[in-house]
């Protein structure tokens, strides 16, 4: 009995281990493979853009109505307010600032270090707090420099993450009329200081009686050939008192009454036709639209009347049209110091790409001498940016099959009028894990851009245990994040959906029920097994009494 007893224990051990081996391998099917989802990636971007909206101190104007550079005592005053235009900053929050002359711009700024380190700050601007980098210097007009509008690079060096970055920004710095050449030191001493010579002409001062001796009756020196008093200014000397003598211009201003002797004199400044005031209507204008300019301008002279006046106006771009085919205006005269109102009709053409578009007015004119003379001056037209980013039909596989990399395409249109910054596309679809999020870049106006969003294929379970089936229609979103020129953030979806198939070679369903149900057909055999040993123990003991 203890025989058959050992036998017994060795067959439902035997019988234990073979149903635990196929427990073991029903659990141990192949699984999936934990996938996981790649951060996005994030391109180094430029961080600092203008603050185009608020008027800081020294400001005659905001950016985005055509701030210039105020001009004042032969120096231009430059600010720039540059703040951060998402989450990413300058590291220590400071950045370095210097300038950049070339070209004409050399020949008319005095070449100096204008480099500043500036740190942020927190100015109040119209019941606003800002943060911002406000670069603020005065730039040395050199003597001599003629009228126009010169441009002035202004560089901001900077870490961001321990990167080295640079970005440049241009300014225009239009000077209304040409700077004089130096005049000799002291000019005034040699027209005020008396002669020590006795019979010098210019010793009296007419300006200055106290600087003048009086003069002696007995002296024939002192009286002169006519007979005049040099001390009065009315004197019927054609050299000293009469102006038209002298050449001097009397259309206009007060004349000094100097007469002759050996004082310098400055010469007068060219007269000059300055925009005194622009207006613009409408207010908000963009590409296609027509728009009125009114011109106010002045004649800055005190003594010139001024006549024959030329007024052309020319795009920079050419994206401005005048809406007349004529682009010239015929002004016959100006007064001293008088004024005159013009109207220019224009088109800005439905291409145009430029936000800010610059129009220089030339006019030639004369004095009433008939001295011909130019000028130049620039305004400028800001157009109302559009953005609109418009997404194809993406490109999805019909079928994808499970435990595969595949791409998914779509085409990103830029149809607005203004640059479509920091693009980037991600996707959600049931069993489907992205590589990681698509960057784009930047978009500009009427530009077409690819984004190419790659995918592993898994099957309909990833994440979702409540899902039986594995595989069949799946269904998902694509997102796209972009930014305007302003650092708005805008997003667009669009949905998608494709067939996720078995791989090739992948054995059925049911083969896998079979296999993994074989543990209870080992149990059902092994009971038979254990009834059938225990009938012929009993058979044996029998036999074995008998």
């Amino acid at each position: 009995m203890r025989k058959y007893g050992r036998w017994l224990t060795i067959l439902l051990a035997t019988l234990a281990f073979f149903a635990g081996v196929s427990h073991i391998k029903a659990e141990s099917l192949p699984a999936e493979k934990e996938m996981t989802a790649a951060t996005a990636s994030s391109a180094s971007g430029k961080i600092l853009v203008i603050d185009e909206k608020h008027i800081y101190p020294g400001m005659t104007g905001a950016y985005q109505n055509g701030y210039t550079p105020a001009i004042e005592k032969g120096k231009a005053r430059l600010v720039l307010p540059l703040i951060c235009a998402g989450t990413a900053e300058p590291d220590a929050k400071e950045i370095t600032v210097s300038l950049a002359f070339s070209g004409e711009s050399g020949k008319v700024f005095l070449g100096t270090n204008y480099q500043k380190k500036l740190k942020e700050e927190t100015v109040r601007v119209n019941g606003e707090d800002c943060k911002v980098y406000l670069f603020d210097t005065e730039v040395t007009l050199k003597s001599g420099s003629s009228a126009g509008t010169y441009a002035v690079t202004v560089q901001a060096e900077y870490k961001s993450a321990e990167k080295a970055e640079t970005q440049s920004f241009t300014m225009y710095v239009t000077i209304p009329e040409s700077v004089p050449e130096t005049l000799p030191a002291n000019p005034s001493e040699s027209a005020s200081k008396p002669s020590s010579e006795p019979g010098t002409s210019g010793s009296d001062d007419p300006k200055n009686p106290s600087a003048s001796s009086e003069p002696d009756p007995s002296d024939p020196s002192a009286t002169s050939p006519d007979e005049s008093d040099p001390a009065n200014p009315s004197s019927d000397d054609p050299g000293s008192s009469d102006p038209m003598a002298s050449g001097d211009d009397l259309s206009g201003g007060d004349f000094s009454g100097d007469s002759g002797g050996t004082a310098e004199t400055k010469p007068d400044a060219a007269p000059r036709i300055l925009v005194e005031t622009c207006e613009i209507s409408p207010q908000e204008y963009r590409a296609g639209d027509r728009v009125d300019v009114r011109l106010v301008l002045r004649n800055t002279s005190k003594k010139k009347m001024l006549r024959n006046i030329r007024l052309t106006f020319t795009s920079n771009t050419g994206e401005v049209l005048p809406v007349d085919a004529a682009p010239d205006r015929y002004i016959e005269r100006m007064s001293v110091g008088g004024s005159t109102e013009e109207i220019l009709k224009l088109t800005i053409m439905e291409t145009a790409a430029a936000v800010s578009q610059p129009i220089t007015l030339s006019m030639e004119y004369e004095d009433n001498d008939g001295t011909a003379y130019t000028s130049t001056e620039v305004i400028y037209l800001t157009l109302t940016t559009e953005t609109d980013l418009r997404l194809d039909s993406p490109v999805v596989p019909v079928s994808m099959e499970a435990m595969t990399g595949q791409e998914i395409t779509m085409n990103l249109f830029n149809v607005g009028t203004a640059k479509v910054k920091n693009v980037m596309c991600s996707i959600e679809m049931d069993g489907i894990v992205p590589k990681g999020s698509t960057f784009v870049g930047d978009v500009d106006p009427n530009e077409t851009k690819q984004a190419v969003i790659g995918i592993v294929v898994g099957d309909l379970t990833y994440n979702r245990p409540e899902q039986t089936e594995k595989y069949g229609t799946t269904r998902g979103t694509i997102t796209v994040t972009y930014e305007d020129e302003k650092g708005n953030i805008y997003t667009q979806s669009v949905d998608i959906s494709s067939e996720i198939v078995k791989p090739e070679g992948t054995p059925d369903e049911t083969e896998d029920v079979k296999y993994e149900s074989q543990w209870w057909v080992s149990i059902v055999v092994g009971l038979i097994l254990i009834q059938a040993m225990v009938g012929f123990v009993i058979l044996q003991k029998k036999r074995h009494k008998m």
